[in-house]
This record gives structure tokens, C-alpha cells and sequence, in this order.
């Protein structure tokens, strides 16, 4: 619900979990560069929240994350030739990484740094 909340929530899952509930799963594509960690912080990045709550599906205060919705998010791609955009994907890989296992606040705010250089925000 976004009325109740300014963020969405989407997660990584190991090859043993198994979801029972009302769920979409992402899959990388075998030609996608970029990592599985940057993808999840792009997901999960405040600009990407805000695309949704203006171009998805919202239904009353509920975003649908369904197949089609998900589909349409603009993805940023990385200039695998510009090093400072190689560097901003290490970090947030590494940072996302990081995170997972410390859940310390200061992670996500080095995300949202690294993304908002990347999407030139600074």
C-alpha cells in the first residue's frame, strides 16, 4: 500500500526458498550485464517508487506488481566503457552486498548516492 508508505520492498532469494503467496519473480536475462545486486537497488531506489506510483498500475492505494507493470520500468543500463559508471556499478554491488548482511542504513544511503551520481542527480 503506498498510503501507508513512501518505499517498496523488493528481495533477493536464495535457490531454497520457495514462495507460496501472491508473488512476481524477476529473473535476470543471460545477457544482462549489470549484477543481480544492482538490480534489486535499482528496484528498490525512491526514483523508481516514484515511476511506479505514476506510470504503473495503482488500484486505490495498491501498486500491482505484476508481469506487465514490472516489464515497463525504465531500466539504466550501464556504460560498461565509462569507468565511472563501472565504478559507481562496483559500489552499489558491493554496497548491496554489504548490506545484506549488516542491514546498517548508512549502505542504503551510499545506494541511493552512488544511483543518484548515476542517474545525475547530484
Amino acid at each position: 500500500r503506498i498510503s501507508n508508505k513512501n518505499y517498496f520492498r523488493f528481495a533477493l532469494l536464495d535457490n531454497a526458498t520457495f514462495p507460496t503467496q501472491d508473488v512476481t519473480a524477476i529473473f535476470k536475462k543471460a545477457n544482462t550485464k549489470e549484477s543481480i545486486e544492482y538490480i534489486l537497488a535499482y528496484l528498490n531506489h525512491p526514483i523508481i517508487f516514484d515511476w511506479l506510483k505514476c506510470n504503473g498500475i495503482v488500484k486505490g492505494n495498491i501498486v500491482e506488481f505484476s508481469e506487465k507493470p514490472i516489464a515497463s520500468i525504465p531500466f539504466r543500463i550501464i556504460d560498461w566503457n565509462n569507468s565511472n559508471e563501472l565504478f559507481l556499478h562496483n559500489t552499489i554491488t558491493e554496497t548491496v552486498k554489504q548490506y545484506l548482511k549488516t542491514k546498517m542504513q548508512s549502505d542504503i544511503d551510499t545506494i541511493n548516492y552512488s544511483f543518484n551520481k548515476l542517474f545525475e542527480i547530484t
